[in-house]
């Protein structure tokens, strides 16, 4: 069981356990209604897919249900990190708490994690976060689904935006940073999430005070318009070291890169 206040600040407690007790409350009293009842076996039916997580998720008993009060602690921790509660992201969250592991033990290893996660019933915590007045649930493109506070303001941070507002000097130490990389050290996962989460835990000085979602932004916008970072066989990595540069120093050299790409990352 997850301890309240190991993941939230004093200030939230009260807004925590509110929504807790208002929510178990909901959730009761949902439960007796036949409608609902039809509405829970509808969506432990659905597809992985259609519940807008990956198309190898399933539902089995081995699979957690995250409480009430576990979900509301994983989407407060997403509000702090900056980062919208996206189905998948939820889960991820809700994962990583129930792993009972630090998140610096947790994303070390190149393209993934060094202890693997919980699985979580993604139908069930759905469901849950539907039956909850004080949890507005929407659908979002791609098939996916989010989840937010009602009524309450949120600064997420659009990790897709094209946006820089970040300073220079971040952006010089950021790629004077992963220049120096070498070994396995440059590898980092392939997700832009679980990247965050590796340089976070690296305690490197150009991200200190920066949420996660910052980071997520950052590692977009390295790749996307900075070419400070790239992607070498599913993970990223420098983009000296990336499979966009040898696609470039082929076209420049005028020869098919396939077999140099290849031989690059054997």
């Amino acid at each position: 069981t997850l301890s309240l206040h190991d993941a939230l600040p004093i200030s939230d407690l009260s807004y925590f356990d509110r929504c807790v007790h208002i929510g178990m409350a909901d959730a009761a009293g949902s439960s007796r209604r036949t409608g609902h009842r039809r509405y829970v076996k509808q969506r432990e039916q659905a597809s992985a897919l259609e519940a807008g997580e990956e198309a190898d998720t399933q539902v089995g008993s081995n699979y957690l249900k995250p409480t009430l009060k576990e979900i509301i602690q994983a989407v407060e921790s997403l509000y702090q990190d900056q980062l919208k509660p996206f189905g998948r992201i939820l889960r991820k969250r809700i994962a990583e708490h129930a792993s009972g592991a630090a998140l610096d033990k947790l994303y070390v290893c190149p393209g993934g994690t060094s202890k693997p996660l919980p699985n979580i019933d993604v139908n069930h915590l759905r469901v849950a976060c539907d039956a909850c007045s004080f949890l507005h649930v929407s659908t979002e493109v791609g098939g996916d689904w989010s989840v937010i506070f009602t009524g309450r303001p949120a600064n997420f941070v659009d990790i897709y935006s094209p946006q820089d507002r970040y300073p220079p000097e971040l952006w010089t130490q950021a790629q004077a940073y992963f220049q120096s990389l070498a070994g396995s050290q440059m590898y980092l996962p392939g997700g832009r999430y679980a990247c965050a989460q590796v340089l976070l835990g690296r305690r490197l000085g150009f991200f200190a005070g920066r949420t996660l979602g910052q980071v997520c932004h950052v590692v977009q916008l390295a790749i996307s318009q900075r070419r400070i970072l790239g992607y070498s066989n599913g993970a990223i990595v420098p983009y000296g070291s990336s499979q966009s540069m040898v696609k470039e120093q082929c076209a420049v050299r005028q020869q098919p890169c396939a077999g140099e790409i290849g031989r690059a990352h054997v």
